[in-house]
């Protein structure tokens, strides 16, 4: 399956059991190395073993190396099948906490890589531990562009000339993911561009193997990657219908689109908290430009919301415009109270603040855009804030194990 030399730490085991003192010969170590090859491409173990043997007797006078290979190839074993031991995790500094969390939930420690700046703001990554012959995930989030996306690149790359097996570019969040289609219905514009296809272009170019997205704005987006990087999406509804469901009126509550792209979402969370689609609801708007809604164009199509607790659900907060005109029709509408669910908190500009003017009472994201408490800091608004750690961690170990994803998907965008 795979052509690579022995990981080092399985020779220095080898070498410890024959004796500490006694250096194995370059020989031997040749020949494990070849062996291991046949090994991991699928041979009878046992085979190997006895060919080993017959090289150890032939090719040293020193009995104390003829258990060798039975340890070398216990391990091996044992490894590939239970063991994390070649799976290394490292995380741009655009997750590091996140990063940290899920080594904690794996028990491994995080890949020493050194990230700096050059005076004109170029990236410089360098790899500082020995990983050849490893899996390794890089948690990597491309908020801030600029700077993320080519920290996630050029840690790939970097890994690429550390000679490392695979590569699994782990993305929270996908920059340019809302620009996946041409806008052909303005008066006036003959052209648009694919941003979203772009940035694509711009991670496949750190040659990773594997690609897993969270909670993408489209799916359609797997698409914009070539057939040869083997692409995966979680939802982040795994993390956040058991939070909304522990705090549901099932009688008095309204999951709400706060406008149309997210009303497929929007019903399949209403199904996953058992509620069908007489509770459900869609709001629709205007925008005089872009980041700027018409507030006199909102309207509300569904049930009625007097006296309803109202749940919108969305992917994406931005400046947080569309959603402080929607729930100010909630209000005005009659909701009880109006909180919001959303996967990735951009929260550009005066966004938070915002959103504590609106008539919201809580709002839960998640972890996939770390921020810093002052940055969240409000006069009345609740904030939550869900981590993806252990989801992250899971998927990541069954990747590195070549197990399906299956059962960590609960979708939410139908």
């Amino acid at each position: 399956m795979f052509s690579l030399r022995v990981p080092t730490i399985y020779l220095q085991k080898a070498e410890e059991c024959a004796g500490s003192s006694r250096v194995l010969p370059f020989d031997f170590s040749r020949g494990i190395n070849s062996l291991f090859i046949l090994y991991s491409s699928g041979a009878e173990l046992f085979s190997l073993l006895e060919i080993l043997n017959f090289r150890v007797r032939h090719s040293t006078k020193n009995k104390s190396y003829e258990n060798i290979g039975l340890v070398v190839f216990g391990i091996l074993a044992y490894t590939r099948k239970e063991d994390l031991m070649a799976l290394r995790v490292v995380a741009t500094p655009a997750n590091r906490e996140l990063g940290a969390e899920v080594c904690q939930y794996l028990g491994i420690k995080m890949l020493h890589v050194e990230y700096s700046e050059f005076s004109d703001q170029e990236v410089n990554v360098k790899v500082r531990e020995s990983c050849a012959g490893d899996i390794v995930a890089v948690i990597g989030g491309t908020h801030m562009p600029e700077k993320n996306a080519f920290y996630l690149g050029h840690t790939s790359l970097a890994l690429r000339q550390a000679r490392v097996r695979k590569v699994m570019n782990v993305i929270p969040y996908l920059f340019y993911a809302r620009a996946d289609k041409n806008d052909e219905t303005e008066s006036g514009v003959y052209g648009t561009a694919l941003g979203a296809q772009f940035a694509i272009n711009v991670i496949c170019q750190g040659l990773p193997d594997e690609v897993l997205l969270m909670d993408i704005h489209a799916g359609q987006l797997q698409g914009f990657f070539p057939a040869h990087i083997r692409t995966q999406k979680l939802y982040a509804g795994i993390v956040s219908v058991p939070y909304i469901q522990d705090r549901l009126d099932r009688g008095n509550t309204v999951i709400a689109s706060p406008d149309e792209g997210s009303f497929k979402r929007t019903l399949a969370y209403a199904k996953y908290l058992g509620l069908n689609e007489k509770h459900v609801a869609v709001f629709t708007k205007a925008r005089k430009k872009a980041n700027e809604v018409d507030p006199a164009s909102v309207r509300v199509i569904g049930p009625a919301l007097q006296g309803q607790k109202v749940w919108f659900i969305d992917d994406i907060v931005d400046t947080g415009g569309t959603i402080k005109y929607a729930a100010c029709k909630a209000d005005n509408e009659g909701a009880a109270s109006v909180s919001l669910y959303a996967t990735h908190p951009v929260l550009s500009g005066r966004a938070v603040q915002t959103l504590d003017e609106s008539p919201l009472v809580e709002f839960v994201t998640t972890n996939s855009i770390p921020k810093k408490p002052e940055e969240l800091r409000t006069e009345r608004l609740k904030i939550t804030v869900l981590s993806h750690g252990r989801l992250i961690s899971e998927a990541i170990k069954r990747m590195y194990e070549e197990k399906p994803l299956n059962d960590l998907i609960l979708s939410t965008q139908k």
